[in-house]
C-alpha cells in the first residue's frame, strides 16, 4: 500500500495519522516520537496531543487506517460475486499476505510497547471488528439466504471466527500459500458453512 501525499484539505486528525504513516515508514515505530509526528505533519507538539493523547493511541489510529487501506484493495482486486467460503478463503489468504508485507503495521506491532495490538484487532468492539463485518456483511447475508452458511451463526460471531484464525495463521510464519488455503478450508470453514 503506498503512502499518498498528505493533501491541504484533511482534517488536523488525518494529516497527523498521514505524518505517522510517513514518519513509521521513514524510521520505524520505535523510533519515531510525538514530536516527530508533530514535525513532519506541520503542527504544534500540543496540536498533537489535542487530537491523540498519547503514543499508544496514535499508533492504534495509523494502524487501523492502514486496516482500511488494506480492506479498500481487497475490495478493487477480488473476485466477489463467488461463494462465500472462496471469498472468505481467498480474503484470508490475501489479507494475511498485505499485513505482513505491510512495514508499518509490522513495525507498530514490533514495538512491543503496542501489546494490546492482537487484542485490539480480535475484540469484538473494535473498528477493526466493524470494519470486516461491514466489508462481509452483504456476503454473509447472501450466504445465509442462500442456505450456505449456518443460520445461527451471526455476523460478528463469522468475523471473529474468521480473524481468530487468520491470527494464527500469521503467527505461523512458515505456511505455504496452499498450506494457508488447507487451513482456512478445513479448520475455519469446516464448522460454519453448510
Amino acid at each position: 500500500m503506498n503512502l499518498d501525499n498528505t493533501p491541504d484539505n484533511l482534517s488536523v486528525e488525518e494529516r497527523i495519522v498521514n505524518a505517522a504513516m510517513h514518519c513509521i515508514a521513514e524510521k520505524g515505530a520505535k523510533s519515531c516520537t510525538m514530536e516527530q509526528f508533530a514535525k513532519k505533519a506541520g503542527l504544534g507538539r500540543k496540536t498533537v496531543y489535542r487530537a491523540y493523547s498519547n503514543r499508544t493511541e496514535l499508533l492504534d489510529r495509523v494502524a487501523l487506517k492502514r486496516y482500511e487501506l488494506m480492506t479498500k484493495k481487497l475490495a478493487e482486486e477480488m473476485d466477489l460475486n463467488g461463494s462465500l467460503a472462496q471469498l472468505t478463503e481467498e480474503a484470508i489468504v490475501r489479507a494475511t499476505t498485505l499485513l505482513k508485507e505491510d512495514n508499518i503495521i509490522r513495525s507498530i506491532y514490533e514495538t512491543g510497547s503496542y501489546v494490546n495490538f492482537s487484542h485490539y484487532l480480535m475484540d469484538y468492539k473494535s473498528p477493526f471488528q466493524k470494519l470486516t463485518v461491514e466489508f462481509f456483511a452483504p456476503y454473509i447475508d447472501r450466504a445465509r439466504e442462500n442456505g450456505e452458511l449456518r443460520a445461527d451463526v451471526t455476523n460478528d460471531e463469522y468475523i471473529g471466527w474468521i480473524r481468530s484464525c487468520q491470527m494464527l495463521i500469521m503467527l505461523n510464519e512458515g505456511l505455504s500459500d496452499k498450506r494457508q488455503r488447507d487451513f482456512v478450508q478445513r479448520f475455519v470453514l469446516g464448522g460454519i458453512i453448510v
